[in-house]
């Protein structure tokens, strides 16, 4: 039975600017965060429409490799949901979708991240540190774009 985990994360750059990122110039992530995000592949689709798949090798706590797909759009409410097909993240979790959405908020935004997951066994342990993770390249994200 799957399970959803979620953290809020209150930015001070805009909505849709924050939210275009992850739209339109998701590859970007590897340019802006190399540390993080060594590279990612376009292999089916256009790479930023739903149903394109992506594959990415990046940096958790040790190097993964993984294909994604998008899986949901909605860009009047700024989300998007992604489902790992194949890779490092599916050793541990049968069942691994995260969601983005993005919300204005005073003079800023709140980030939300929801992750759907189903482990494999009982043994592995939750995904905190993917939530660490995308709270880490939220805060990241918004200093580089209240600079640009």
């Amino acid at each position: 039975m799957a399970t959803i985990d979620k953290i809020e994360v209150q930015i001070k750059s805009p909505a849709d600017k924050f939210y275009g990122i992850f739209r339109n110039n998701i590859g970007h992530l590897t340019e802006v965060f190399p540390d993080h995000y060594k590279s990612m592949e376009v292999i089916e689709g256009e790479g930023n429409g739903l149903g394109s798949a992506r594959l990415w090798n990046f940096h958790l706590e040790t190097p993964m490799v993984f294909k994604e797909r998008i899986i949901a759009i909605d860009d009047e409410n700024r989300s998007i949901t992604f489902s790992a097909l194949e890779g490092d993240i599916n050793t541990d979790y049968c069942t691994f979708n995260p969601t983005v959405q993005v919300t204005p908020q005073g003079d800023g935004s709140l980030v939300k991240w929801f992750i759907e997951f189903e482990k494999t066994n009982e043994d592995v342990r939750h995904p905190n540190h993917f939530l660490d993770f995308f709270e880490k390249v939220t805060k990241e994200m918004d200093a580089y774009l209240l600079k640009t």
